[in-house]
């Protein structure tokens, strides 16, 4: 196996339950305004959030509005005449507070940093969601601690099921290690 120097690690999915915590960020966002999260109401979000970040892919929105824009046409769908920024916020700072790391994941970022790998972290463009402390038993902390120690820890932002997309981002790296002189696996 080739030794590398850094190590791109995908956050969603990869290091945290990203599922589970959408699923819970969302029961806790629109129970604030007396919305259950019943499968049809998830099933409807996910359509609608799958295809604004697809718009996102292709350029067709900015960020800040898919964030919000998704919560509105929910409530559109719905019929609840809600806040839509009220309601991203909400979703977002519960999508913090829910975040939980997949078994191994913090025995795996120990073990890259015992090995010498210098981590990064990848995740969606949602950063205030990273910047909510979590303290709990699930090792986050001590994962991340690890992400700490890094001299200079990026975040790179990238959520997108689109091959181009994940080309280009994999271009980047290969860019950056190039002119850093480093071997770059993205996980």
């Amino acid at each position: 196996m080739p030794r590398y120097d850094t190590v791109l690690l995908d956050a969603d999915n990869t290091l945290f339950d990203f599922d589970a915590a959408e699923e819970a960020a969302l029961a806790r966002a629109l129970g604030a305004w007396s919305c259950p999260l019943d499968p049809q109401v998830l099933s409807r979000y996910l359509e609608i959030n799958r295809d604004l970040w697809a718009a996102f892919d292709r350029g067709e929105v900015e960020q800040d509005h898919l964030l919000v824009e998704r919560f509105r046409l929910l409530g559109e769908a719905l019929g609840r005449p809600w806040d839509p920024p009220a309601v991203n916020d909400a979703y977002l700072t519960a999508l913090g507070e829910e975040s939980r790391l997949l078994p191994g994941a913090e025995a795996l970022c120990r073990s890259l940093k015992e090995a010498g790998c210098r981590l990064a972290l990848a995740t969606n463009g949602a950063a205030r969601v990273l910047a909510v402390p979590v303290e709990d038993s699930s090792g986050y902390a001590a994962a991340f601690a690890l992400l700490a120690q890094e001299e200079n820890p990026k975040v790179v932002v990238c959520d997108s099921e689109t091959l181009t997309v994940q080309q280009a981002l994999r271009d980047h790296a290969a860019s950056a290690a190039q002119d850093r002189k480093e071997r770059i696996a993205v996980v």
